[in-house]
């Protein structure tokens, strides 16, 4: 019987001809039992375990031409380990893609740990033993974790083509070695108005999604009443700059001129007369 235990692509011991063999790297590191062994326990024992330590490990056993493998991950966690959320609400306009940034510090390896995600009271996406478990097929290519950054311990949450329907609190909850950990990311699609015609009431703006209609008939009014006061404003300060006005301006000067000039002959005979 052959044993080989692996750390990634590294070879960490073997056991080949009752020898049991330690790879540099490891030595003082991990053990293998001969006392275990002789009773069919393969179990490695990892010493003083650091988060450095943390990764997936896997076991082979070969006997009479065949191959048995199993893949174990090791998770490292401090007992001061918690959830790190982004202070303050995230938005994002409808269509577009987005990361709820929630992650593991210090640093650790989540792969071998429970990871669920709620909206509300919704559970729409779990992790568990290292891989993702479907909880809905609408929601297989909607919500996603990246495996790669999981391993260091980044735990956010990527929701495709969001709608207004997916605003909300989202909550993260991570259970490792007996701990829950929990973070919350509050998350708002940006809305867009359009009018809508009422036979009643008019036109009216809606928020476009959340069916939510907005009272703002009375603000609307006042303000189309301001716009046609200044554009009435900018009317007559054209029509009084333009050239039938300057005319009617020239005939009323000389009409006042004309009423004036009997008054001075007037005088003139008075003056004639003495």
């Amino acid at each position: 019987m052959e044993i080989r235990w692996y750390r990634e692509d590294d070879l960490v011991c073997s056991y080949t001809n009752k020898q049991i063999t330690m790879s540099v790297d490891y030595v003082n590191r991990v053990r293998l039992s001969a006392e275990h062994l002789a009773i069919g326990n393969v179990s490695l024992t990892v010493r003083d375990v650091e988060s450095s330590q943390s990764g997936s490990y896997r076991c082979e056993v070969s006997h009479e031409g065949q191959t048995l493998k199993k893949h174990i991950f090791l998770s490292v966690v401090s007992e001061d380990s918690n959830l790190i959320v982004l202070i303050g609400p995230i938005s994002a306009d409808p269509g577009r893609d987005v990361t709820l940034p929630v992650h593991l510090s210090p640093e650790t390896n989540a792969m071998s740990m429970t990871i669920r995600w709620f909206k509300g009271k919704e559970l729409i996406y779990e992790h568990r033993n290292g891989q993702r478990e479907l909880i809905n097929n609408d929601f297989e290519n909607r919500f996603s974790l990246n495996m790669r950054e999981l391993e260091r311990g980044n735990v956010s949450l990527t929701l495709r083509n969001v709608q207004p329907s997916d605003s909300g609190q989202y909550t993260c909850r991570v259970f490792h070695g007996g701990h829950l950990l929990t973070g919350k990311v509050d998350f708002q699609v940006r809305g867009w108005i359009h009018l809508r015609r009422n036979s009643t009431e008019g036109i009216r703006p809606v928020l476009d999604g959340s069916g939510l209609e907005l009272q703002l008939l009375d603000q609307l009014r006042i303000v189309m009443d301001l716009l046609r006061r200044h554009i009435d404003s900018i009317q007559l300060n054209r029509e009084s700059r333009s050239p039938s006005a300057v005319e009617d301006n020239t005939d009323s000067e000389t009409d006042q001129q004309t009423a004036q000039a009997p008054e001075t002959s007037e005088e003139e005979r008075a003056q004639e007369k003495k």
